[in-house]
């Protein structure tokens, strides 16, 4: 997969929230195809990915206006908005006895870095420096989508527990990601 240009992912966003057509059918040639993997991943469903695409690309034009450039990239913007898409399709398909409370690590910087790493090797140095704990909980939270509750039930340790896991992890992450290699 080509490498996104980042200013123009910027610029087809900007012009889709003024109603642009060929904008926004150039942002979704350009960016389908990472949406689709993130979907994909998470829901390990192609026909559940396919129709949760269908609905961000929707969202995407009815939203573009909410993106702002100064509070992150536009690919991050997308990547988050495809995760969360994503996310509530998965709590729609659990059982309700599941608490869907949000782990959510939507914070721009820790996406955006974890995205710029493009073999993933600064993610992998920086999540092997945390505790078992609180890099399995941000890996099953991050890639799969998983409530507090249900980190605490798969993990077998206290709702409470857990969430200092992930806020002391995601802490951790953030300081190694912005260290130089």
């Amino acid at each position: 997969m080509a490498e996104l240009d980042l200013q123009r992912l910027r610029d087809l966003l900007i012009a889709t929230a003024s109603a642009d057509r060929a904008a926004f059918r150039n942002l979704y040639d350009e960016t389908s195809a990472l949406l689709f993997a993130i979907c994909l991943r998470l829901l390990r469903n192609r026909s559940a990915a396919e129709d949760v695409v269908q609905e961000l690309y929707i969202r995407i034009w009815e939203r573009a206006w909410q993106f702002d450039p100064d509070k992150g990239s536009a690919k991050t913007w997308l990547t988050v908005m495809a995760r969360r898409m994503a996310i509530d399709e998965l709590r729609k398909r659990r059982p309700p006895t599941v608490t869907p409370e949000d782990v959510e690590i939507d914070d721009p910087t820790i996406v955006e870095r974890m995205e710029a790493s493009a073999d993933g090797q600064a993610l992998q140095r920086c999540l092997s420096g945390l505790e078992q704990g609180a890099r399995r909980a941000i890996v099953l939270a991050y890639r799969d989508g998983y409530s507090y509750e249900e980190l605490a039930q798969t993990l077998s340790a206290p709702v409470g527990t857990v969430k200092s896991w992930v806020s002391r992890g995601l802490q951790r992450l953030r300081v190694c990601l912005e260290r130089p290699v």
